[in-house]
């Protein structure tokens, strides 16, 4: 009897696992980045307001608000969106994110900038309701003019933790003692990419393309992205 408990509980333990597993694989390749025309930073408005869509993990949508901030010497671009599939409109999948851009070297025309990013995705399902916690952590650096820019792109998207809420269904068909928590199951993916982009008046349009990796090197079930963002400053 003992040894039959220990068997279901390892059973279990690795369906909960596998499972997380996917989810982690599943939204962690979001090719997030911020598309900022750097050379507007000191001159241009500090607020602004931009949509995107494209191809990441989904067809995708999005909406997100900046503002240019001075700490000192140093420029700070505060930001936050949201953003959700747009081909099955589900509030329930979405991700948020906050962060903030720092350009950290300058040369003439050349910039080279960092960027964080905490953020929270969601989804749900047949199986249950997902809420994952990670970061987004970048560089971009290129030729930057006041009325265009070319750039490339090298990131991070890491998931750290995965809170799951078994649904009845789950419990019904797979494991009815599933637990509901938080699971670390730490994962992510590389990005490496460019964006160009050109800035007419308090507008700026902008496209990103690139390739994403996981963490071992391999390909993930969607490995290429590209997105178009607009823009509009005040």
């Amino acid at each position: 009897m003992i040894r039959r408990v220990g068997i279901r509980s390892v059973a279990a333990a690795v369906r909960v696992a596998l499972f997380v597993s996917l989810f982690v694989a599943l939204f962690s390749w979001r090719a997030q980045a911020q598309e900022v025309n750097l050379a507007r930073l000191d001159e241009g408005p500090a607020n602004r307001v931009y949509v995107r869509t494209g191809a990441e993990w989904a067809f995708v949508a999005g909406v997100g608000y900046a503002h240019t901030a001075h700490v000192g010497q140093r420029r700070l671009v505060l930001l936050g969106e949201l953003t959700a599939p747009w081909a099955a409109a589900d509030a329930s999948d979405y991700q948020a994110r906050v962060g903030a851009l720092v350009p950290i070297l300058a040369w003439r025309g050349w910039q080279l900038a960092a960027s964080l990013e905490p953020t929270v995705r969601g989804t749900k399902n047949d199986v249950g309701r997902m809420t994952s916690l990670g970061a987004n952590a970048g560089f971009t650096g290129g030729y930057y003019a006041p009325h265009w820019f070319a750039a490339g792109e090298l990131g991070f998207d890491y998931t750290l933790t995965t809170r799951i809420a078994h649904s009845q269904l789950y419990r019904d068909t797979v494991y009815e003692n599933a637990r509901n928590g938080w699971y670390v199951n730490p994962g992510g993916n590389y990005r490496v990419g460019g964006q160009a982009g050109a800035s007419f008046g308090r507008y700026e349009l902008a496209l990103r393309a690139g390739i994403l990796r996981d963490m071992l090197g391999g390909q993930p079930m969607f490995p290429l992205y590209a997105t178009l963002a607009f823009a509009t400053s005040w």
